[in-house]
Order: structure tokens, then sequence, then C-alpha cells
């Protein structure tokens, strides 16, 4: 497998597509659903990822309009290290068209899990990605963002309990 590396502008942008990603696949998910509380919910959570894109964007304009300290350069490429490691052990699917994952899936319950899954990823590439974001550029943007998917991971476990009868 040949290895790719990446530098830490680009990791924003893979966090901007794993933005993007999300609200498609909550967007795809919606046209095969007709209960109104989960339709609802995915909807509000595409939106959300919308938001976080755009939080992503300027983030990378803030961070990367300032050019980084000489002295930083090691911890920044041992960050974007971390965050290549998690990419190429497909910690999280980034190539995966949120259709092709959705015509897998059968059963709200599947659909829900799946959700689940992409929002513990984005979470565990969003810690790594913390690191690269200085105090005074946004790193409690990120933070903020980090909780937030952790709450889409409670918001689904819970419909999950709730349809599962648990």
């Amino acid at each position: 497998m040949a290895v790719s590396t990446f530098n830490a502008e680009e990791v924003f942008e893979m966090a901007v597509a794993v933005e993007r990603n999300g609200a498609r696949f909550y967007r795809k998910a919606c046209e095969a659903l007709d209960e109104p509380a989960l339709l609802e919910l995915l909807q509000r959570l595409a939106r959300m990822e919308d938001q976080h894109e755009a939080v992503f964007e300027k983030l990378k304009e803030r961070v990367f309009g300032e050019k980084p300290a000489q002295s930083h350069a090691e911890y920044y490429d041992l960050a974007a290290a971390y965050l290549q490691a998690l990419v190429e052990n497909k910690i999280f699917i980034l190539d995966k068209d949120p259709a092709e994952v959705l015509g897998k899936i059968s059963g709200v319950d599947q659909l829900l899990e799946a959700a689940i899954d992409r929002e513990k990823e984005s979470i565990i590439y969003y810690v790594g990605l913390k690191e690269l974001v200085p105090a005074n550029l946004g790193r409690e943007e990120v933070d903020s963002i980090i909780r937030e998917e952790m709450s889409h991971v409670s918001l689904l476990t819970h419909e999950l309990q709730r349809i599962s009868g648990e």
C-alpha cells in the first residue's frame, strides 16, 4: 500500500470533508425514512454538521493565515502524523459515499448504529486535530465541536434505545 503524506493544513481540509460527508450521510438517510421524530433528528444533525464544516473552514484560515513558529514545526508534524495514521488505518472512512454506506443498511437500528460509528470516528479525529490549533487561534472551538459530536452520539444512542424498546 502506498503511504501518502499530508501537512497540517490538509488535516483541516479533511475535517471539512468529514463534516460534509456527515451532512450528506444524514440527508441521504432522511430519504429512506418516514418516521417524523427520527427524520427531524437526522435533519437537525445534518444542519449541525454544516455548521461544523464552516467552523473548520474558518479555523483553517485563522491557523494558517499566520505562519506557525518554526519551533512548532516538529509538533505540527507529530500531530499530522498521528492523524495520518488514523486515516491509513481506516479509523474513519472519508472516501466512502454515504449513499454507498446506506445502501448496505437494512433497518433503522442499523442506520442509527452506522451514524453512531461515524460520530465516534469523527471525535477520534478531532481530538488529534485539536492539537494543531493553538489556544489563541480557536482550540476551544474544536473542543466545542467535539462536545457537540459527543452529544450526537448520545442523541443517536437514545433514539436507538427508544426504537429497540430498551
